[in-house]
């Protein structure tokens, strides 16, 4: 496979969780199995071949088309920007901690929030 770090103009950091959690469940299992394939490279950039690969090595008989079928993935002839991967992996380094903040409920009244940074929730302490 090729590793195109020196191409991605984007930090893989700024790159937003959304973009992941945003995919459709198959979508989701298809970037885990890539970041599966993949192990710690952290290229977003793939050939048409690297992509049939990783879906054959999972049972799929093509790459999918939702990434090759896409004109906007494409980075040049054959090679295809799959930014999910980066959103799925800055999910799992998501901090995992919860930290409290104040904000004021419907009343007026400051409440110490708890908020669980993991899923985005608020839950009243």
């Amino acid at each position: 496979m090729n590793n195109n770090n020196n191409n991605n103009i984007t930090l893989m950091s700024d790159i937003p969780t959304a973009l992941y959690t945003n995919l459709k469940a198959k979508q989701q299992a298809f970037i885990r199995c890539m970041a599966e394939s993949i192990g710690s490279m952290t290229t977003v950039e793939f050939s048409r071949k690297d992509l049939k690969e990783i879906a054959n090595d999972h049972g799929i008989a093509w790459a999918p088309a939702w990434i090759v079928k896409d004109q906007k993935r494409v980075v040049k002839r054959g090679m295809y920007s799959v930014p999910e991967l980066a959103s799925y992996r800055n999910s799992q380094n998501a901090p995992k901690d919860v930290v409290a903040e104040c904000c004021e409920d419907v009343v007026g009244e400051k409440v110490d929030v708890l908020k669980d940074t993991t899923l985005g929730r608020a839950m009243t302490a």
